[in-house]
């Protein structure tokens, strides 16, 4: 009878753990798992650029592209969905093109957000996602005008 439940949970066990390996593997950073993550940019990508412009588009251009909104916005076709919205240090900056006015000295780094993470983290109208610009010690956020 012992011998029975162990052959029986053994299965279900084996399972159990691979499911859980593969969901912890899938959560790590790609920093924590040693690897360069697609939805950032370090101090030393951005080093061969003068403005973050130019960085994201030369590595990263297909984070400028708008989506249609047929599935992602509220307004479901009617509108245009709203611009890839730029973030300095958690203020909204506006549309993309605020990276041009923005010096590649003044970052650290600059994360990319897809729609579903900006939108949970910022609320609606994130339908084409996030650039979060993380700025180095001592910088001054941009004048607006």
């Amino acid at each position: 009878m012992i011998g029975y439940i162990r052959t029986s949970l053994l299965p279900a066990m084996l399972t159990a753990v691979l499911v859980l390996t593969a969901c912890g593997a899938r959560n790590q950073s790609p920093s924590a798992a040693g690897g360069r993550g697609a939805d950032d940019l370090t101090k030393e990508d951005l080093a061969d650029y003068s403005t973050v412009m130019e960085a994201v588009q030369a590595l990263r251009p297909i984070w400028l592209h708008e989506r249609t909104p047929l599935l992602l916005s509220p307004r479901s076709g009617t509108e245009s969905a709203s611009p890839v919205w730029i973030y300095w240090d958690g203020t909204r900056l506006g549309d993309p093109s605020y990276l041009n006015r923005i010096t590649t000295s003044e970052i650290s780094r600059v994360v990319h957000y897809d729609a579903r993470t900006a939108s949970l983290r910022w609320g609606m109208n994130h339908e084409n996602g996030v650039i979060y610009l993380v700025p180095v010690m001592g910088s001054v956020a941009p004048v607006i005008k």
